[in-house]
Parts: C-alpha cells; sequence; structure tokens
C-alpha cells in the first residue's frame, strides 16, 4: 500500500508494511547523491515522519534506501559496510 499521498514527497517514497500495515516504510530516494541529506531529503523525511505518526495505526518506522541503492556516511558508502 503506497502512502504518499500521489507524490507529496520527491526525494522519500513511502509505504505502509505488515500484516496489519502497522509499519511505516520511508525509503530515501535520491540514488545520483547517494542519498545524502540536503534540506530537500530532510524536509521530505520530516514530512514523513509526521504524517505516519499522525496515523494511529501505524506503531513503527523503517527508514531505509530505496532499492539496490547505496547512502552516503561521512565520505564513505553505507554499502560498503554492509557488503
Amino acid at each position: 500500500m503506497t502512502f504518499d499521498l500521489a507524490g507529496v514527497f520527491e526525494m522519500v517514497e513511502t509505504e505502509k508494511v505488515g500484516a496489519k500495515q502497522n509499519v511505516g516504510l520511508i525509503r530515501l530516494n535520491r540514488p545520483k547523491a547517494l542519498n545524502a541529506l540536503c534540506d530537500g531529503l530532510m524536509k521530505d523525511l520530516s514530512g514523513a515522519i509526521d504524517l505516519f505518526e499522525s496515523d494511529p495505526k501505524v506503531g513503527s518506522l523503517i527508514i531505509t534506501v530505496s532499492i539496490g541503492g547505496t547512502c552516503c556516511c561521512k565520505y564513505q558508502t553505507c554499502s560498503k559496510f554492509y557488503a
């Protein structure tokens, strides 16, 4: 079930998952920049968190990167740590 209200967010994808649809899933989706944090991504991330926080059915959140993506951790990529 997609939960992004028809593309409200540009840099994150949101979805409710789990058997009871009670887990909020937020995927960072800025692959060309290795999902490095920027003002736009932080604004979208904050908005997605607020959206899930306002849903009484959501009891937990998972924040990850888009499928096949990677993320920037200081000067190295997270994929080096989890490969």
